[in-house]
């Protein structure tokens, strides 16, 4: 079963209707031929907030606009999420429009935004998203129809997106938005939680999956050895102590509320901005720049590797070196491609140090290493 709500037309224009599936639990706060507010419930994984949908029919009229965004400012400095989204018949910037006569709106719709403290929802599909459908001259497009949100609904739906479709049967762009929770498309990378050491089961998952062969190429047997070894733990982490990722997800947006995080368009960009600045100064910072011929220097010089020095570096790796050397890396330090740390080597020496030992003295006789190595 479902409900409705509906503003009437006025002859063929205006009129606005929602429609939702009663299960949903949204109920009407107000509405008017401009804009419908709803009270609902937005949910994410196993936690559920109250907040705000906005549904806009913008008139073309400033004086018309002001109360309008003054509602929508209101419900969205509050601190839950709210989502905006409709047709704002403003524009953006110069880019959003295409034909016609200059829009003089642009920086009063800006100052709306960061009134509202709200982010644009990112987009795909078509630009421009309503068409005079004329031809010629005569022949206007612009993006007007948006969707927002405060920065309580990004946190809570960080992959969210809006969906402009086709032109069908109408002159404006039909929208879907998708709260996307968490990314479906994303493949996760595989990474040994230092958690995982505390289980028992752990070192037995570890010793089935090993296979201490003695092969022509001991860096392939490596490298299969902690493919098998990585999916068996996954398998075995999802079935045994659940999702972690979505454990901290929970733990990450409670304390968001708790702490009351508050934020607004203008200090998200500043942030960026720094971040910039920062990425830019390490990168002139250890950029090469300048001649780099060296060899008048280097001609200057004297040798401080001994011949004795030198045999001692062509001598033979033994796994007594090969295990200090191990040791002596941070347990917790971050892993190589293959998603495997050194706590990992640490804690399970005994069952897979003879496997790395043979890969690494492989190395060093042959010189060739397999990518994805750590």
């Amino acid at each position: 079963m479902g409900d409705a709500y509906y503003v009437d037309p006025v002859g063929r224009s205006s009129g606005l209707a929602i429609w939702w599936n009663s299960a949903t639990g949204l109920s009407i706060l107000n509405g008017n031929k401009n804009l419908i507010i709803v009270e609902g419930t937005f949910s994410a994984r196993v936690l559920s907030y109250p907040g705000f949908l906005c549904f806009v029919y913008a008139p073309h009229d400033a004086a018309s606009r002001s109360p309008i965004w003054n509602a929508i400012i209101q419900k969205s400095s509050l601190n839950v999420p709210c989502f905006i989204v409709g047709d704002l018949n403003l524009i953006g910037s110069s880019k959003d429009k295409e034909g016609g006569y200059h829009i003089c709106h642009i920086e009063k719709f800006q100052n709306f935004i960061a009134s509202a403290s709200i982010l644009e929802v990112p987009y795909t599909g078509l630009y421009f998203t309503w068409s005079n459908q004329r031809c010629g001259e005569a022949f206007i497009r612009e993006r007007i129809d948006r969707a927002f949100g405060n920065i309580n609904l990004f946190e809570l739906y960080p992959y969210h997106c809006l969906l402009h479709k086709p032109l069908i049967g109408s002159d404006q762009v039909p929208l879907i938005y998708c709260s996307q929770s968490s990314s479906s498309n994303k493949c996760y990378w595989f990474c040994f939680e230092s958690m995982w050491t505390t289980h028992e089961d752990c070192e037995t998952i570890v010793r089935e999956a090993w296979l201490n062969l003695c092969t022509d190429n001991n860096l392939q047997t490596l490298k299969n050895n902690l493919s098998i070894c990585a999916r068996k733990l996954k398998q075995w982490s999802k079935c045994s102590l659940g999702n972690n990722r979505k454990l901290i997800d929970c733990y990450a947006r409670e304390l968001a509320v708790i702490q009351g995080l508050r934020s607004t368009p203008k200090t998200i960009l500043r942030e960026h901005q720094l971040l910039q600045d920062l990425e830019d100064h390490f990168m002139a910072l250890f950029q090469s720049s300048g001649p780099r011929d060296l060899e008048e220097a280097v001609s200057a010089l004297n040798p401080v590797v001994s011949q004795e020095i030198n045999n001692k570096l062509q001598t033979r790796v033994s796994t007594e070196e090969i295990y200090r050397a191990t040791k002596q890396l941070g347990g917790l330090k971050a892993p190589g491609e293959d998603g495997f740390s050194s706590i990992f080597y640490h804690k399970y020496w005994h069952l897979v140090g003879d496997s790395v030992c043979k890969a690494i003295s492989y190395f060093f006789e042959t010189g060739h290493m397999l990518p994805k190595i750590n």
